[in-house]
């Protein structure tokens, strides 16, 4: 039996020739079908299973929730796209755990070490990118080499 990682592929297209246009990125930002992968200190936001049978899910926000979450934030990355559907990455660390509650009615913030491996393919490798690229946006704010500010676009 062949066992299939789950982070393995993200199916996004990153589209690298349209974001530098940064009209066409804040088109994407702005709309209210943009889906919004939220990570509060390193932890992405888990939904709660249904059952004990039922495995975690990731919770993406859309519409009023995507934009507020993309106006509080520290820092927002366009992620790519999976067909018509644009993906984006929010960081929210710099607030507490009350001002992130307002999201949480679905789930909670959880470590994707603990639930990723148990949750569906493509959701966790979206999540753990998610991840990774807030990580690096919160690492290296500042150009190793002349230390002048990194540009966020890429």
């Amino acid at each position: 039996m062949t066992k299939i990682l789950n982070y393995a592929g993200v199916a996004l297209d990153r589209m690298s020739a349209q974001r530098r246009d940064q009209a066409w990125v804040s088109a994407q930002l702005s709309d209210p079908g943009t889906w919004v992968a939220p990570v509060w200190r390193g932890h992405n936001l888990i939904g709660a299973p249904a059952s004990r049978q039922s495995l975690p899910q990731a919770v993406f926000l859309s519409g009023a929730a995507a934009q507020t979450a993309m106006r509080d934030a520290a820092t927002v990355v366009l992620l790519g796209l999976d067909g018509d559907t644009a993906y984006a990455a929010v960081d929210l660390s710099d607030h507490d755990e009350n001002a992130v509650a307002a999201f949480t009615d679905s789930g909670g913030f959880e470590d994707l070490r603990r639930v990723g491996a148990l949750m569906a393919g493509p959701d966790g490798a979206i999540l753990a990118y998610a991840r990774g690229m807030i990580h690096w946006h919160q690492k290296h704010r500042f150009c190793g080499v002349c230390g002048a500010p990194t540009d966020n676009q890429d």
